[in-house]
């Protein structure tokens, strides 16, 4: 391959990225189910998680089925999904619950 096509990056993979695409595509899809249009104009990664949390949050949807986890094949929620895709916590901690 030609040494000018080659695109070199210290950041994510182009898989990764695609993959972080499919979840908040899917993360879309399902809020808009809702009636929540969680992304207008360009977003970033930061953006688009903040945002779909937001959504879950405002629509109450956070103890709502959402799907299959296909690993386990449990049912899970969104607070659940949200969790396992992006690998943080739905709800942040109070500054109680830090301590």
């Amino acid at each position: 391959m030609n040494a000018a096509l080659q695109i070199k990056s210290n950041g994510p993979s182009n898989r990764d990225l695609f993959a972080a695409m499919d979840v908040e595509m899917w993360f879309q899809n399902r809020l808009l189910k809702h009636g929540y249009h969680v992304f207008r104009g360009a977003t970033t990664p930061h953006e688009g998680r903040e945002r779909i949390r937001l959504a879950i949050l405002d629509c109450a949807l956070d103890a709502v089925l959402c799907g299959t986890n296909q690993a386990t094949g449990k049912a899970e929620t969104y607070e659940q999904a949200f969790e396992r895709f992006y690998g943080e916590p739905l709800k942040p901690k109070t500054r109680k619950e830090r301590t």
